[in-house]
């Protein structure tokens, strides 16, 4: 048999056509009991068998059989992947603490659980006893419908960590939603957030929910690049939507709560993005505000990588607020994902310094 697409449907070249319809039942796929926290699983075991049918065309041109798949859905609730074996579900907890270390200390990674594809590859110190670099690895490359992942991080006093990705990021296109689930605990610890570009498909629905708890004495530094689209493969964001959710809190109180549903008109809107299709928001928290001739250097700076980077790839707009004392945020939009990057690294390159008296240093992993 020769599989074709026609109407939507899959159907299959055959030689002759039946005359009567032949139903079938397959059996339920193989179960997977060997999943546990330590080791990476390729979704839920599937409880209900699939029913199925083949329904052969009424077609004299083409003599073809059309394959229809119907799952019993009552007995699915809510996952109707499971026949298929189950769409992605991983969580991933671990756990950053300081252990006496020569003439000091040294950020550790003291625990780490994991259940399915979301892990942490082997802690790092490039810089030295601080900070520890930890690598956030996705195995499947990219978030398909129905997949859920869900990651926990406390960050113990006296800490500092850097946590980022080897790889953009993706969403992929589906008519199931999936999410990304984040929530981070900073104890008087240090913690920079910077993962890679998310990149968006046409056609993708999903949802990001990232909360930050901050102590007293937290201090942070935070990155999200989104990308709407895949533009160097000819791809515009023309279905689906995204919301994308943040929180921040001091002490228990709300500081900041940004919470956006991004949808294709966006792109075309003059209030929106303009014709941009890459977004990025920066924050960075600490205990001491700061003053108006340091925003004000930062904006110079900025707006500085903005006329380079208009000069590249025609236009970029970025902007500097202190939304509440001790915490500024930088919004950026643009073209090209390198030039909305170069815009967010050169605001992490002049903020560490005065936030973790550390110069930047580029993760190695970026420049791979």
């Amino acid at each position: 048999f020769a599989y074709t697409r026609r109407d939507g449907r899959v159907v299959m070249q055959r030689p002759a056509k039946p005359s009567t319809p032949v139903r079938f039942r397959l059996p339920p796929p193989l179960s997977n009991s060997s999943q546990h926290s330590t080791t990476s699983s390729a979704g839920p075991t599937p409880q209900a068998s699939e029913k199925a049918s083949l329904a052969f065309a009424d077609n004299a041109k083409d003599e073809a059989v059309a394959v229809s798949v119907a799952p019993d859905f009552d007995a699915l609730g809510a996952d109707p992947l499971r026949p298929y074996g189950g769409s992605w579900r991983a969580t991933l907890s671990f756990s950053v603490a300081a252990r006496p270390y020569g003439d000091g200390t040294r950020s550790i990674l003291s625990n780490a659980e994991h259940f399915g594809p979301l892990r942490l590859q082997k802690p790092l110190w490039p810089e030295g006893r601080h900070p520890v670099h930890l690598l956030l690895l996705h195995p499947p490359g990219g978030v398909a419908g129905g997949d859920q992942l869900h990651l926990q991080a406390k960050f113990e006093p006296g800490t500092h960590c850097l946590v980022t990705t080897p790889g953009a990021g993706k969403f992929y296109k589906a008519d199931l939603p999936s999410q990304f689930l984040g929530s981070f605990d900073i104890d008087e610890a240090g913690l920079e957030w910077l993962p890679q570009e998310t990149i968006l498909q046409d056609g993708a629905h999903a949802a990001s929910d990232f909360e930050f708890r901050l102590s007293r004495g937290a201090r942070v530094i935070a990155s999200e690049i989104l990308v709407l689209g895949r533009r160097d493969y000819g791809e515009t964001f023309s279905r689906g939507n995204f919301k994308q959710s943040i929180s921040i809190r001091r002490e228990g109180r709300l500081i900041f709560n940004d919470a956006t549903l991004w949808k294709p008109e966006f792109l075309h809107q003059s209030v929106s993005m303009n014709q941009h299709h890459v977004s990025a928001l920066f924050w960075a928290a600490r205990p001491e505000a700061w003053h108006e001739d340091e925003v004000a250097a930062l904006e110079s700076q900025l707006d500085a990588a903005c006329l380079d980077k208009a000069r590249l790839d025609g236009g970029a707009i970025c902007g500097v607020s202190q939304v509440v004392a001790g915490l500024l945020l930088i919004r950026a939009m643009g073209s090209t994902v390198e030039g909305v990057r170069r815009i967010t690294h050169q605001a992490w390159a002049h903020l560490r310094p005065q936030i973790f008296q550390r110069q930047a240093t580029l993760p190695r992993i970026w420049n791979t």
